[in-house]
């Protein structure tokens, strides 16, 4: 399935994102209000980071290829369909957190 080999080439870039978000949030100034306000913003951003990777790890862990012995077309057709919608759900999340994270320079 190339989405689930697409999103295993993102992990890496969500743990890689997490370290530098908690690099950032060790560097600030955490004693002031405009502090407290970036580091929970970062801390918002590292969870949707943890959620998506939670989310494949998940999925991979669950994951149980269908036995085809006894199954109609159409419901082997309707178990790829359901992996593919959560994968594409997955893929969104990782896309967003990812996107979101970003944009701390």
């Amino acid at each position: 399935m190339r989405l689930h080999d697409t999103l295993m080439g993102r992990m890496d870039s969500l743990m890689s994102e997490d370290q530098r978000l908690h690099q950032y949030t060790a560097r600030l100034d955490t004693t002031t209000a405009t502090g407290q306000r970036q580091a929970a913003r970062l801390r918002r951003f590292a969870n949707s980071l943890h959620y998506a990777d939670d989310a494949m790890m998940t999925w991979m862990h669950d994951f149980q290829k269908v036995d085809t012995v006894g199954l109609s077309a159409h419901q082997y057709a309707d178990f790829w369909a359901m992996q593919q919608r959560y994968l594409r759900q997955i893929y969104t999340k990782t896309s967003a957190a990812l996107d979101s994270s970003r944009t701390i320079r």
